[in-house]
């Protein structure tokens, strides 16, 4: 089973992970991200400050040692193969005078048979877009990858990169540049932005992302939105697909601006490395909302890393194309592989679930936004049972809300949660302290009837494992269930009083 080490060498920080490839599936299964600043102080000659490049080295030593253990230790069963490990270097050493000598230094540290590479600006920025577009199921956007010394801006149409650029921006020189202190007056700010607003409007291209939703990727971006959820969502998940309308980024960036780097650790949970430079690093977002009049902004977990990974993936796959044609189902397919769940049943629910979704659109009056809610809240509803079949229901509310599901608003995600934690009779425990301000009264009672609509379909595909689909024919007072099969249906109809419950309507079972 091949194993693949990916390590990001960029301006602020150098961040490791670690993926095991099985057949058309993966898993993520380390994560290590360390502060190097390796873009500041760079001489007036080019050249990397000598401190920056010490502390870089100790890291990927460090870096070494734990993947040099993951592969001896044989910490888990499948990594008995040895582990690839690639190295790419971006804008800071890109720029560097002395990058050859750095790299030098990067190969002594990870070993001859790593693999080192000095990303181009547009290497940078297409690997940015193979793993943005590998996690998110928009056909159009803008996508923006904030690093330490440069800023890649991606046009993206029909799921293609139509045109990119990098930009010589980014948090580290932004703040060394216009910040002479933590605390940022709002003056200052709007004038780092005018400054490098003309690098974003010159692009020949950007009058075609007008009103585009922007992807956005960076430390920077993800430290915010971060503050953002501690105050409106705790407890909400995984943050990757959360989406950030323009003036909620508007009013956190003037509220860090405002902060001491203590009180953004404290008060709003920013991360202690980040503390310094998040409000540089988010000038060039600010820059391209106003460039392109966009109105909301998705954050992605995915950049430069994850693209890397995905161009290997591919070719150990043979894949055509390093772009999934179906983000969502591969993501919930693999999820399933990670839980070891049954996919036939898996598959079986889903779609006796969204016959009678479709069915009963005239009583529910919910639309397509909620049939995808529900698609995937009844393909994973079973993954809790890898954590105990009692209460799995609970198990797997908290296991979806929590996963990084490729192709799901993360709204929608927390949403496909709360359905697969109400596929049973056995009543979930909802914290409404927690979830107040992220789903209304009325929405709740919406998503438990489609966990209600799961339930059915499962006790269906359990009790009539040869069903093929489900005919509803509605009344105004009653509902014919006729279960669709090769065979006569046999034995009892339990489900029936379930459907009259959820419906309203006295039931016949065919």
């Amino acid at each position: 089973m091949p194993k693949i080490a990916i390590i990001d060498i960029g301006s602020r920080s150098v961040n490791l992970e670690i993926y095991s490839v099985l057949n058309s599936g993966f898993k993520q299964i380390y994560y290590n991200s360390s502060a190097s600043f390796l873009g500041q102080n760079v001489s007036r000659e080019g050249d990397l400050d000598s401190g920056a490049v010490l502390r870089t080295q100790e890291i990927l030593q460090d870096y070494k040692r734990i993947i040099d253990g993951y592969d001896e230790a044989d910490r888990f069963t499948d990594f008995a193969d040895g582990l690839e490990i690639i190295a790419v270097c971006t804008a800071a050493v890109r720029d560097s005078a002395s990058r050859h000598d750095f790299v030098d230094m990067v190969v002594g540290a990870l070993g001859e048979k790593a693999e080192v590479r000095v990303l181009s600006g547009d290497e940078e920025a297409i690997y940015t877009f193979l793993g943005v577009i590998n996690s998110t199921e928009l056909n159009e956007f803008v996508m923006i990858d904030t690093g330490g010394a440069s800023t890649e801006i991606a046009l993206v149409k029909d799921r293609k990169l139509q045109r990119y650029a990098s930009i010589p921006f980014g948090a580290v020189n932004i703040t060394e540049k216009h910040f002479n202190s933590i605390v940022v007056p709002p003056h200052r700010f709007s004038e780092a932005v005018h400054t490098i607003l003309p690098s974003i409007e010159g692009l020949d291209w950007i009058g075609e992302c007008k009103n585009l939703p922007i992807i956005a990727c960076g430390s920077s971006v993800r430290q915010l939105a971060i503050a953002e959820m501690r105050k409106k969502l705790a407890g909400a998940g995984s943050l990757h697909g959360y989406m950030i309308n323009y003036s909620n980024v508007e009013f956190m960036t003037r509220q860090i601006g405002k902060m001491s780097a203590h009180d953004r650790v404290d008060k709003l949970g920013i991360k202690k490395a980040n503390a310094e430079t998040i409000t540089g690093g988010l000038v060039p977002l600010m820059a391209l909302f106003r460039a392109t009049g966009s109105r909301r902004m998705v954050v992605s977990e995915f950049g430069v890393s994850y693209g890397v990974f995905y161009e290997q993936f591919a070719r150990l796959n043979k894949m055509i194309s390093a772009v999934e044609p179906d983000v969502l189902a591969c993501s919930m397919r693999r999820i399933l592989d990670r839980y070891n769940c049954d996919n036939s049943h898996a598959r079986a629910v889903s779609a006796l679930a969204l016959d009678m979704y479709d069915q009963t659109q005239k009583v529910h009056h919910l639309g397509e936004r909620f049939r995808n809610i529900l698609s995937v809240g009844a393909y994973l509803h079973d993954i809790g049972e890898y954590i105990g079949y009692h209460n799995h229901h609970e198990h797997s509310f908290y296991l979806i809300k929590q996963s990084d599901i490729y192709g799901l608003e993360h709204q929608d995600k927390f949403y496909a949660a709360v359905v697969a934690g109400h596929h049973r009779k056995k009543k979930m425990h909802f914290d409404w302290i927690k979830y107040w301000r992220l789903i209304s009264r009325r929405t709740f009672i919406d998503l438990k009837n489609l966990g209600e609509i799961i339930h059915i379909a499962e006790v269906i595909a359990e009790r009539e494992p040869g069903a093929t689909g489900v005919r509803l024919q509605i009344a105004p007072q009653t509902i014919q269930v006729v279960i669709e099969k090769p065979a006569k249906a046999r034995g009892e109809v339990a489900y029936g009083n379930s459907i009259g419950r959820l419906f309203g309507r006295k039931v016949f079972v065919v």
